[in-house]
């Protein structure tokens, strides 16, 4: 047994410099994915208030009625497919839509990200533009012209002045209500 020889490790003192290395590899890619996910072709992306009142076909403050779902089963997984309609009806108009008239929401592509996502019984701020001759809309720059309504409070609502956009970002409806109705009667 004196004769013994001791295996010597393959990485003599590189173990630990290649699980560093590999380890800057995956953070690396993880990071480029997400990006990836928050500019998919450029729509993601948070837009001015000048541009979401010029470009959108409908501002409006919306309830949730109804989600149907169009597409069970994508063979080629595509992000700008979307799955799913939603039936929403106008509580408040700020541009081209009437209240109480009632809109169809194209949403939820299967991708975790880029998606967006109407739920049921929930109300939402939206920025939309007219996507087919069957009358449904798409959500302006996908989850970027979306806020979700909770509580009396707009999610994340990034367009008013001052604000920045932080995930936490709560203001009273009526405060937002107020600001849209203003800011659309004195800019289009």
């Amino acid at each position: 047994m004196k004769d013994e020889v001791k295996a010597k490790p393959a990485f003599p003192s590189g173990g630990a410099a290649l699980f560093r290395q590999a380890m800057q590899i995956l953070f690396l890619a993880t990071f480029l994915f997400g990006l990836l996910c928050m500019n998919v072709s450029g729509k993601i992306s948070g837009f001015s208030l000048e541009k979401s009142l010029k470009e959108a076909d409908i501002i409006a403050h919306i309830r949730i009625t109804s989600d149907v779902e169009i597409i069970s089963h994508t063979p080629k997984l595509d992000p700008r497919e979307y799955r799913r309609i939603a039936t929403a009806k106008v509580l408040t108009s700020f541009k081209g839509c009437k209240a109480g008239e009632t809109l169809k929401l194209n949403h939820t592509n299967g991708f975790g990200c880029p998606n967006v996502i109407y739920t049921t019984e929930r109300e939402y701020i939206v920025f939309l533009r007219k996507s087919s001759d069957e009358g449904r809309f798409d959500t302006m720059n996908l989850y970027a012209g979306q806020f979700q309504i909770e509580d009396g409070m707009v999610l994340g609502f990034y367009l008013l002045r001052g604000y920045r956009y932080p995930d936490d970002l709560r203001l009273p409806l009526a405060k937002v209500l107020d600001f849209l109705s203003h800011e659309v009667k004195t800019k289009i």
